[in-house]
């Protein structure tokens, strides 16, 4: 007997997602304590299905006009991951420019790669999306 669909697609969903806590390891590899089981919350609340509530069409129209078509709880998630990025990548621009050259490159890219990602999770809270 095959899982159900919610249970099949959870592994592949947790790792896709999980390649976006990659600019976290590389910056802060401790920070991903934080940042696995945040993603594993988020994986959950992405690919759980609705059991047992009607269709409401008005309310479905409602959200696809206001562009906020994930929960609360999904949104809270995503925050926490963006602002989980965000400290990290000041934690990693505290010690830009103490090293050589190379060592500075590489921290550059480090908090480059944090900001984008956190300020992706933040944008995509913010507007449900």
């Amino acid at each position: 007997m095959a899982p159900p669909k919610e249970e099949a697609t959870f592994p592949k969903a947790f790792a896709m997602l999980n390649v976006l806590n990659v600019p976290l390891a590389l910056a802060y590899w401790p920070s991903l304590s934080v940042g696995v089981p945040l993603m594993a919350a988020l994986t959950k609340l992405s690919t759980a299905t609705a059991k047992g509530q009607e269709f409401d069409k008005k309310a479905e129209q409602a959200s696809l006009n206001a562009l906020t078509i994930t929960s609360s709880n999904n949104r809270l998630v995503r925050a926490c991951i963006g602002s989980l990025n965000l400290v990290v990548g000041v934690r990693c621009a505290a010690y830009f420019g103490k090293g050589s050259f190379l060592w500075s490159s590489v921290n550059f890219l480090q908090v480059l790669g944090v900001f984008v990602t956190g300020g992706m999770w933040l944008t995509t809270a913010a507007y449900g999306q």
